[in-house]
């Protein structure tokens, strides 16, 4: 049999075992975060966003499909900026 222009049999066959020492692993892993969310934290800045949003607004359907996206913009931003 040829395997691009050699014959299989000419290739040795390599005892990559034999050649290094084992290498040891570590896990890395791990079960738990670094820090824990601050859930508490998070909810009292949304919560206070939301009331001085929403303090004297009427229902409106217009308004609140635009007042939707400025306020989940205006949380991430709250939120990332608290958090750092």
């Amino acid at each position: 049999m040829f395997y691009f222009g050699r014959s299989v049999s000419t290739y040795q066959s390599y005892d990559w075992s034999s050649s290094r020492p084992p290498t040891k692993l570590k896990n890395t892993y791990q079960l738990t975060p670094d820090r824990t969310f601050p859930a508490a934290k998070v909810e009292l800045i949304i919560k206070q966003l939301l009331e001085q949003y929403l303090a004297n607004e009427q229902y409106q359907p217009i308004l609140c499909r635009l007042m939707s996206k400025r306020l989940s913009e205006a949380r991430n931003n709250f939120v990332i900026m608290s958090l750092k």
